[in-house]
């Protein structure tokens, strides 16, 4: 009987956070649409991180944020973090200082409504199946970074079925070298048991993201792609174990 009725519970509490959630992101997501129309969305940027903050709080995730200090709003980064869950890009856009795009899977773009979303916003989007088309993704993330976009983009290239990292693709350490970017390594802790890949159970609670500091071109410029991609993967892990 405990058990049915702390089921009930969790079940309960998933429901109602996506139905706030969902109310949310479709009022923020509209209200881009229709203000982008006449505006730059770069002009309000600030208001869509509020409005992403607005949204993860009506999910009832509350975001601890820890190590932004290590970030200056006015440079341009590469930022690396580990992916969890469809709330990734949330939490990222609203807690990086910097104006930033991320890159984004190419099938997201067909999606109803949020693939507008994503073109509106500029998203990136890269192919997991064609390495022609994702390489042609990262020189467009180049151009970008050259332009003063941050790049937020998750090495995984998927979301976690364990909650501990999987292996890191190449081509994010190709472009962060290309470009002679410094790469801010980043976490997201207990996001993984607010919400798992393959259930749809949303756990309201406490998540951390946590930065870490920025791995300098300048001390990295002589490492190949590989190694790069070694040092940041172990710096994340240190990051998410600490």
């Amino acid at each position: 009987m405990k058990k049915m009725l702390k089921k009930v519970k969790v079940n309960l509490a998933s429901a109602l956070a996506w139905i706030c959630g969902f109310s949310a992101f479709l009022l923020v997501s509209l209200s881009l649409l229709i203000t982008g129309i006449v505006i730059n969305p770069r002009r309000f940027d600030g208001l869509i991180k509020a409005g992403c903050r607005f949204i993860m709080r009506m999910l009832f995730i509350r975001i601890r944020v820890e190590g932004r200090e290590h970030v200056d709003p006015r440079r341009t980064y590469i930022f690396m973090c580990n992916h969890v869950n469809q709330f990734d890009g949330i939490v990222l856009y609203g807690y990086i200082p910097n104006f930033a795009r991320g890159v984004e899977l190419d099938t997201h773009f067909k999606w109803f409504f949020w693939g507008w979303v994503l073109r509106r916003l500029e998203m990136i989007p890269i192919s997991r199946t064609n390495a022609r088309s994702a390489m042609n993704s990262l020189m467009q993330a180049k151009k970008a970074f050259a332009r003063g976009i941050s790049i937020m983009i998750m090495p995984e290239g998927t979301r976690t079925l364990t909650g501990s990292f999987g292996a890191f693709k190449r081509g994010p350490f190709l472009l962060a070298k290309e470009a002679g970017a410094d790469i801010v390594p980043m976490v997201m802790i207990g996001a993984f048991e607010i919400k798992r890949k393959g259930s749809p159970i949303l756990r309201p609670g406490q998540m951390i993201l946590r930065f870490g500091k920025p791995v300098l071109y300048s001390e990295t410029c002589d490492l190949e792609a590989d190694e790069l991609k070694t040092l940041v993967r172990d710096k994340m892990l240190q990051l998410f174990e600490q």
